[in-house]
């Protein structure tokens, strides 16, 4: 009798383990499928209530949702967020509030398959990005470096007959590969964000006043800027020679006038971590080392 009682309890223990490691699969592939709802570090500041209302409207645009109840006395820093920080924020039309003002109404450029088709792309392309730039990497710099890399020399410039189209998302450039100064900065920010890495969105004028866009991000606990499309025009993206600078080094470039797009100032950069990298002609990645050669062959280690 005892070992038929030993026998089933074994049999209700494994099936107990069983289901447990099934339930625990079946949560670990759901945060998998869920994407993570990132906002620019400039509006670190806001009320977690309009951060909350930020997320839920994000989630809601992923399924094709037509309405949101909400606190519509936060829609301003709301729509801040999601304009400024969520690439599928493209997908929408118009976004109002309803009449009797306990939330909003959402119209979609798209219908709904052509909307989940274009979320589902989103959401594979910005994993694979993820893992693409996060395997191997021994820190979040080491993940910047490589991200850095790998948008710079893989997005292509969208271009009509008139020159740059300035007027492309960041979903476009996420989706199709195409983008701008802008479109290209803001992918670079969201992946460094979704890495949980304080990114900004910076906007600048060149010397005639024309807009830029730079990529603002705080790595070891310093500001760097880092302009991607001009990484593109001197070295097809190859280099680093744009990457991790200060405030100076933008100065140099040619810009002015950098602010967020909050339209405050931005501060400034002065650390001089990644200055070899203005001489870079070309590098590696040693663990949490970065080696860069300059042009007289000298090879020089910057601990990451």
């Amino acid at each position: 009798m005892k070992k038929l009682f030993s026998i089933l309890l074994c049999f209700v223990l494994v099936l107990s383990f069983c289901a447990c490691t099934a339930q625990k699969k079946e949560e670990t592939e759901k945060e998998e499928e869920q994407l993570k709802f990132t906002y620019d570090a400039a509006y670190s500041s806001y009320d977690e209530s309009a951060v909350n209302a930020y997320e839920k409207l994000c989630q809601s645009v992923m399924d094709y949702s037509s309405e949101l109840r909400m606190n519509t006395g936060l829609l301003d820093n709301v729509l801040q967020l999601f304009y400024t920080s969520f690439p599928l924020s493209a997908l929408v039309k118009d976004l109002t509030v309803n009449d009797d003002e306990s939330g909003v109404d959402i119209v979609y450029k798209y219908n709904e398959s052509e909307h989940n088709a274009k979320t589902e792309q989103f959401i594979n392309t910005v994993k694979e990005t993820y893992k693409k730039c996060s395997e191997g990497s021994t820190n979040k710099t080491v993940y910047a470096i490589k991200l850095y890399n790998y948008i710079a020399s893989s997005v292509t410039l969208n271009t009509d007959k008139t020159g740059i189209d300035e007027t492309v998302s960041c979903l476009d450039t996420i989706l199709s590969g195409y983008g701008s100064s802008f479109s290209y900065s803001q992918y670079f920010e969201y992946m460094l964000r979704y890495n949980d890495i304080p990114a900004y969105h910076i906007l600048s004028s060149d010397a005639i006043g024309a807009g830029w866009g730079l990529a603002g991000a705080v790595l070891d606990n310093n500001l760097y800027y880092f302009d991607i499309l001009s990484e593109y025009y001197d070295n097809g993206g190859e280099k680093l020679k744009y990457f991790g600078m200060t405030s100076e080094d933008v100065r140099n470039e040619g810009l002015k006038d950098l602010k967020y797009t909050s339209q405050s100032g931005a501060p400034d950069a002065s650390d001089l971590k990644f200055d070899i990298c203005r001489k870079c002609d070309k590098w590696e990645l040693d663990g949490a080392k970065l080696l860069v050669t300059i042009k007289s062959g000298k090879v020089v280690e910057v601990a990451l």
